[in-house]
């Protein structure tokens, strides 16, 4: 009797991990996580734009500032090399900026500064603007899919961390959790 209540109890909690596993489960697009076969980089378009014309990219990093035009939104975006499921990784070096086009309004309380995007599309041209006053070159990018990543916010602790880490060092960093 005792191993028919056990076998209930796997196959429950089997069943019940199942179902937690997809409820957290990532709702990042398939086409922001798999990776392009050839996507050209940034230096590669900046020194060829009618080479890689009409070419498809997928970039992502952080958002500097988004401008509402009449004919859509453009992002500015510092962009990062990205992780396998097309995260930026932002403690890498950054790998120059570009600009993601959208053809409708973008709310800027949404896409803020200092908010991490990967973007989907294809390359149109070359736009200059200047850094300062340093003329740099941003890819401008017609978006076809993006994905905003979620903020990671660090909590205050309940209590301090003494209470419950065997090794407890003040000068750890606070916990994310």
């Amino acid at each position: 009797m005792r191993t028919n209540f056990h076998y209930l109890f796997s196959i429950l909690g089997g069943f019940i991990s199942a179902l937690f596993i997809a409820a957290c489960s990532s709702q990042i697009p398939p086409e922001i996580r798999q990776p392009l076969s050839q996507s050209p980089t940034i230096t590669q378009i900046q020194a060829e734009p009618e080479t890689y014309a009409s070419k498809p990219v997928r970039w992502g990093g952080v958002i500097l500032k988004t401008d509402n035009k009449k004919d859509g939104s453009w992002i500015s975006i510092v962009a990062y090399p990205l992780s396998k499921n097309g995260e930026p990784l932002t403690l890498k070096n950054s790998i120059g900026r570009f600009i993601a086009r959208f053809d409708s309004f973008i709310e800027p309380q949404v896409y803020s500064r200092d908010r991490v995007i990967t973007v989907l599309g294809k390359f149109v041209n070359n736009e200059t603007v200047n850094v300062g006053e340093f003329p740099y070159n941003y890819p401008l990018i017609e978006v076809q899919k993006h994905f905003l990543w979620p903020v990671e916010n660090l909590v205050d602790e309940l209590y301090p961390p003494w209470w419950y880490e065997p090794y407890y060092w003040p000068y750890y960093p606070p916990h994310r959790h």
